[in-house]
């Protein structure tokens, strides 16, 4: 009897083991069935502040945690230069050209605006606005065709009693607030 039931034991671990290696494998498979695209990925700063490196470390971290897993990131490193003054309203076939030989499927281009904001002081209260804008482009290289060309704001606001309230860190949460909304502009819109 005992020997009965260690060999069903044996037959239960060992079916359990072998659905286990071949689920395991169809994963794998299923994941490298799929061949990812290539993508290019352009930050612009705009926004001219003298916290700019702080702002664009923040801005491509998070638009790099959408895009990294899923998608090849090509190096844009050659083209930031291209990219130094506002191409948010340039026509499409004008940002094609600067990218044309960067080998990316899709091109994911963010513009971050300048920055608006607004002051209320009183004898016992300050309060601040700050609003940032930042442009979507994403395109598609290899049909040249635009895909999704938006821009987003968000507003934030800050109210304190010292009087003091710092454009640093206003800016940082409005950038983080509107590169939300394009990171899901990004998940949404840009094709596996």
């Amino acid at each position: 009897m005992l020997l009965k039931l260690r060999n069903i034991c044996r037959s239960s671990f060992l079916l359990f083991f072998l659905l286990a290696v071949v689920a395991f494998g169809s994963q794998q498979n299923i994941a490298e069935a799929r061949e990812k695209s290539s993508v290019i990925l352009i930050f612009n700063n705009q926004a001219e502040k003298y916290y700019n490196a702080k702002l664009n470390a923040i801005a491509e971290a998070e638009l790099h945690k959408k895009i990294d897993t899923i998608y090849i990131v090509k190096d844009s490193s050659a083209y930031n230069d291209k990219f130094k003054q506002s191409h948010f309203g340039d026509k499409l076939e004008k940002i094609s050209e600067i990218v044309k030989d960067s080998g990316a499927k899709y091109f994911v281009y963010t513009e971050l605006m300048p920055y608006h904001w607004s002051e209320n002081f009183n004898f016992i209260w300050h309060t601040k606005k700050m609003t940032a804008t930042m442009g979507l482009r994403i395109i598609d290289l290899e049909r040249q065709k635009e895909i999704l060309n938006k821009q987003y704001s968000m507003e934030i606001r800050d109210e304190t009693d010292y009087f003091i309230i710092g454009n640093p860190s206003m800016a940082k949460k409005s950038l983080k607030a509107v590169l939300f909304k394009v990171g899901e502009a990004i998940s949404a819109y840009l094709p596996l």
